[in-house]
């Protein structure tokens, strides 16, 4: 195993890089839920783990939680109390892989890809682990909601597995475009932009229809409890008339993620648009035969993706406001990230931000939604102000930014610091945080992280506390990169030694 792997901190022997990897509660339920995976189906063969020659055996650079599975199964005690591991945490593994080996002994021989090039090996771990912005489309293009739902429904086609699944809020504008696609055959200009919100709109367009009243306004209900059915509620006509207007304003400065993600403003759109939203005399009565051949998604829910409850309701325990499902409802998929910045290591920061940082990263998501983007604030500011101090200290032409108070202005430098004065939009490495911070809303600018302390219309959103982790976890690795290249190259370090 690799002692100085990138998920953790180096560390001298076998025992400690284990305990490494379980020391971190993310990685830790990654390695068990990899073991139950490689237990049932074995190792995935597409994707090989890269070892270099060492002595007699090999030293593992890509796979070290593929081999710590295995050896763990192999010998659960290796699982051990530390310094990292406490001992129930090591107790509860320890039976977990005893009972996963005695359901399904783990492989002993693994196929993997064997090199003495560095270089070589670090160019594919660069591909596999870094992201789309950053390899260019050279590595693992990750889908976007619409080729999930398309993957779903092949799947659903032709196995009865069910498919791991895209998020509800895909579901639901994926089902209603369905509809809509059904009933509007020979309309060129409303199939182009059905095709458009397949491609770009499914997020903002399932938040829309998120609600029950906001459904029954656009002339739709969507029962959860029924694999996400739509049910037309109103004429084709009028339903098209509505659609024909949100599908055509879909991405644009009137329907984006921004202006409705509270429910006033949610509320507010409609409310814009009501002339073109279906009038009471266009509702189906109730003897009236809905449409009951309605296209209906395929299976919900997605760990990549879970549902977010941007409505402005708070921790209602069903956002969604959707029926109560059957006696035995299916279990909610769960997040891809559970708690904030897990992972993350500051080697540049300071002891105050490193303490925030752990207390930041032991919260839970789900539970504590508030308290994360909080301490995601303070954190940020604690962190980005620690480096342009530093940074100044060094000579580096900051001090503008350090005169700044609003934690807008320090970010807009750092950006530049990372990717250089005027860059052009498409060579930016952190896009999301640019446009964010440029337009003063939505979940990456300091002015939405502000409303969660000053405004009491701001409820918790958890999938935008997410955003937060997958858009500033990678600007603050780089960050502190760029402080200890700079504290190298002042001690005279070579710039290649840094890289």
């Amino acid at each position: 195993m690799d002692t100085r792997n990138a998920r953790h901190e180096p560390v001298q022997t076998q025992p400690e890089t284990i305990a490494s990897l379980l020391g971190d509660p993310a990685i830790a339920r990654s390695i068990v839920a990899l073991a139950e995976d490689i237990c049932e189906y074995g190792i995935d063969p597409s994707s090989l783990p890269i070892l270099e020659p060492k002595g007699k055996g090999w030293r593992v650079l890509e796979g070290n939680r593929r081999f710590t599975v295995l050896k763990c199964l192999a010998n659960p005690d290796l699982i051990v109390e530390s310094a990292l591991v406490d001992e129930k945490t090591a107790k509860r593994l320890r039976k977990k892989f005893t009972d996963l080996a005695k359901k399904n002994p783990a492989p002993t021989k693994v196929a993997a890809v064997i090199t003495e090039d560095r270089e070589y090996a670090d160019h594919l771990i660069e591909l596999k682990h870094t992201n789309q912005a950053q390899h260019r489309g050279a590595g693992t293009m990750t889908w976007d909601a619409a080729a999930k739902i398309r993957h779903d429904q092949e799947v659903a086609s032709r196995s009865t597995r069910r498919p791991r699944g895209s998020s509800p809020q895909a579901r639901r504008a994926s089902g209603v475009l369905d509809l809509l696609a059904s009933i509007a055959s020979g309309n060129a200009n409303l199939s182009a932009l059905i095709a458009n919100a397949r491609k770009h709109g499914l997020t903002t367009l399932g938040r829309l229809l998120g609600k029950p009243e906001h459904q029954e306004r656009l002339g739709v209900r969507i029962d959860k409890a029924r694999d996400y059915f739509v049910e037309k509620l109103v004429s084709d006509e009028a339903l098209l008339r509505a659609f024909t207007k949100v599908l055509g304003q879909l991405g644009s400065e009137h329907l984006n993620s921004r202006v409705i993600n509270t429910n006033a403003n949610l509320e507010g759109y409609l409310n814009r648009i009501s002339s073109d939203l279906p009038a009471p005399g266009d509702y189906l009565t109730s003897d009236s035969d809905s449409d009951e051949d309605s296209p209906v998604d395929d299976e919900p829910g997605s760990p990549g993706e879970p549902d977010r409850d941007t409505s402005g309701g708070g921790d209602h325990p069903n956002p969604d406001g959707d029926p109560e499902p059957d006696p035995k409802p299916k279990p909610r998929p769960k997040p891809d990230i559970t708690q904030p910045f897990a992972g993350l290591h500051l080697h540049t920061a300071g002891t105050k931000t490193q303490q925030v940082l752990a207390e930041l990263q032991a919260l839970r998501i789900d539970r504590q939604p508030y308290s994360c983007v909080v301490m995601t604030r303070v954190f940020i500011e604690l962190f980005v102000g620690e480096v342009l101090n530093s940074l100044k200290g060094l000579g580096e032409p900051v001090t503008h930014a350090l005169k700044k108070e609003d934690l807008g202005p320090r970010v807009a430098r750092c950006l530049e610091l990372l990717e250089g004065r005027g860059v052009s939009p498409r060579a930016r490495k952190f896009p999301a945080i640019h446009d964010h911070l440029s337009n003063g809303a939505g979940e990456l600018s300091v002015a939405y992280m502000h409303s969660y302390v000053h405004r009491t219309d701001y409820y918790a959103d958890r999938e935008a506390v997410r955003n937060q982790t997958r858009h500033y976890q990678p600007f603050l690795e780089a960050l502190d990169l760029y402080v200890a290249n700079a504290q190298n190259r002042a001690a005279g370090h070579p710039a290649s030694e840094l890289e």
